[in-house]
């Protein structure tokens, strides 16, 4: 079973991971566009939404559902604090099963859970994965496993083991306690009755809490930890005397005795696992080495870099990793929901892998379309010869939100950054190259003022947001433009700075390395570009002194020498100590007294 969480936060995806029921899944996107394209790859059994998205509201994304999907699954609806009538009523309409005022509690979303908790198996999970699930689900049950022959069962309670059923366990048990000198009631017949019954009898104490933990251990250690049981599960009542037993004390112990070839999920190139922002139990039972994978992984960081490093095994590592996992203190990437499944990772990661592949290959064959020649602006966009500004405009922001970086995958982003950064290029020549031309026609003037005023309005702050998220698009791309100046790579810093300038006409960074830029071609008309970029930085800032000593340079090289005077003169009056600045002055006079 599957819930699918829809908010831009991460606070009501937090407390549905903290509540979810043993054997779910959980999805978690943060738009309604995000959500539908989810609902079209999987049906989940709950949908969980907040009303308010980006885009569009919860409500309008569960009338989405509600025609797509009969019947809908279940949905909750998460509002501000108050809410309007006619959303409530829409929300009961559409036979919204909760609808819960933000913040979300605790105490809701276990009430939302409720009728799920006892799902009648079957499940399949490793024995130690079954354990841990004990450690994150408080109610009461418990679990009949059976794989390859072996049989047992597991009563779970408040995050406690309270008793194992073993054919082997109750002798065991017993014959412990006889030989530790206790005396002993006779058997019921049933097993758990009679593991209570001893309990309450000898009554709580630490020796007989360290003898029951052994025997649970020596019975678990004698069942293959790597095999998938399947489960059947049942409420139980939990009967009065019984030992609780702590998880970690006994799964910790139970994981060095993995297989290695089990942990082989662990050692797939790219998985990463960081340290989970809680703070750890000081009574939590493990062992130093585990402390120390603890301690390098405060930030992400590759299984197989922990592995290179040397200071512990291979075994060690992946073992620790393993069991940091579990218990929730490590967190991978890619994420898997809790417990944490190595199966469930193994799916993960070949996902992971194909997105890779089917990501990069796109971009390959984007980049191959757009250096064809003679393609049209329409044809780079993806638009008909007939569309009008606003399609232009829908069509190049869906590209650059495709383009984005939370849409690509990191590995992805990376390796294939400067192909990224041609296609924004050629997108944003496109769509200048349209936007020109229909400013130009008047039957279209309405549409073209508001292009001249940017990307179309969606309110106020949505604009304002956007216009924000452009301008530090823009830095990041002047930042990059540097960087290929200094390596000496004059056509890919154009290529960031044109879109830069696309995004920002008012960064004068930007003008002043486009114009270093043009000062690098040959041609007569790249320098008269280069004056011209030069004196638009200096008009958007006057003050930066390093573009006038560019362009004195400029001016210097072209024998124009009252221009060239008149703008060193400026320099000069702003620092006239500054290096270049001594330097020009030489230089200057020498040629004034040439000419």
């Amino acid at each position: 079973m599957k819930v699918l969480i829809v908010s831009p936060g991460t606070q009501i995806r937090d407390e549905f991971v903290q509540a979810l029921p043993l054997g779910w899944g959980l999805d978690a996107v943060q738009t309604a566009e995000e959500a539908l394209q989810a609902l079209d790859a999987s049906k989940p059994d709950l949908v969980v939404t907040e009303q308010v998205l980006p885009g569009m509201s919860g409500i309008s994304l569960l009338q989405q559902l509600a025609k797509r999907q009969d019947p809908p699954p279940a949905s909750v609806l998460v509002t501000p604090p108050v809410m309007d009538e006619r959303t409530q009523a829409v929300a009961l309409s559409l036979r919204v099963q909760e609808i819960l005022p933000s913040p979300v509690d605790e105490e809701a979303v276990q009430r939302i859970f409720a009728p799920y908790r006892l799902v009648d198996g079957p499940l399949n999970m490793s024995l130690l994965e079954f354990l841990v699930t004990g450690y994150t689900e408080m109610s009461n049950r418990q679990l009949d496993l059976t794989a390859g022959g072996h049989k047992i069962s597991l009563v779970f309670g408040m995050g406690y083991l309270w008793a194992i059923l073993h054919p082997l366990f109750g002798d065991r048990y017993r014959n412990a306690l006889a030989a530790a000198g206790h005396a002993l009631p006779p058997t019921s017949g049933d097993d758990l009755l009679d593991q209570a019954a001893v309990e309450e009898r000898l009554g709580p104490s630490p020796q007989l809490a360290a003898l029951k933990q052994h025997t649970v251990l020596s019975i678990l250690a004698s069942i293959p930890l790597h095999l998938n049981f399947h489960a059947r599960i049942a409420e139980v009542i939990i009967p009065e005397g019984l030992i609780p037993l702590d998880i970690p004390s006994v799964v910790v112990p139970l994981v060095e005795h993995v297989p290695e070839s089990a942990l082989a999920p662990l050692r797939v190139p790219g998985l990463k696992v960081g340290r989970r922002q809680e703070i750890i139990p000081a009574d939590l039972p493990i062992q130093p080495h585990q402390g120390f994978l603890l301690s390098a992984c405060q930030e992400p960081t590759a299984v197989a870099q922990l592995i290179q490093m040397g200071a512990l095994s291979e075994q060690k590592v992946l073992s620790g990793v393993y069991l940091l996992l579990l218990l929730g203190l490590l967190v991978s990437e890619p994420p898997v929901g809790m417990p944490f499944r190595l199966s469930g990772l193994e799916r993960e990661m070949e996902h992971e892998s194909m997105r890779i592949r089917r990501q990069a290959t796109a971009i390959q064959s984007l980049v191959s379309n757009f250096q064809l020649p003679g393609r049209s602006p329409y044809d780079i966009l993806g638009i008909p010869n007939t569309a009008g500004p606003r399609q232009a405009v829908e069509a190049y922001q869906i590209f650059q939100d495709r383009l984005s970086p939370q849409k690509i995958h990191p590995d992805v982003y990376r390796k294939h950054q400067q192909d990224i950064m041609f296609l924004k290029a050629k997108l944003g020549e496109a769509f200048l190259l349209l936007q020109s031309s229909f400013l130009k026609d008047r039957r279209l003037a309405q549409d073209a003022d508001a292009l001249a005023k940017g990307f179309s309005q969606r309110g106020a702050d949505s604009s304002a947001a956007q216009g924000q998220i452009q301008k530090k698009e823009a830095e990041k791309l002047v930042a990059m433009a540097r960087e290929f100046l200094a390596e000496e790579k004059p056509f890919d810093a154009g290529q960031c700075l044109k879109l830069a300038i696309l995004y920002d006409p008012s960064l004068a960074p930007a003008h002043h390395l486009m114009g270093k830029v043009f000062v690098q071609q040959k041609d007569a008309r790249a320098k008269h570009m280069a004056e011209r970029k030069f004196l638009e930085a200096i008009q958007l800032n006057p003050w930066d002194i390093d573009v006038h000593m560019d362009l004195t340079e400029l001016y210097l090289q072209q024998g124009l020498m009252a221009r060239c005077r008149a703008c060193f003169n400026r320099a000069q009056r702003m620092d006239p100590r500054h290096p270049r600045v001594l330097d020009l002055r030489d230089a200057v006079k020498l040629a004034e007294k040439q000419k």
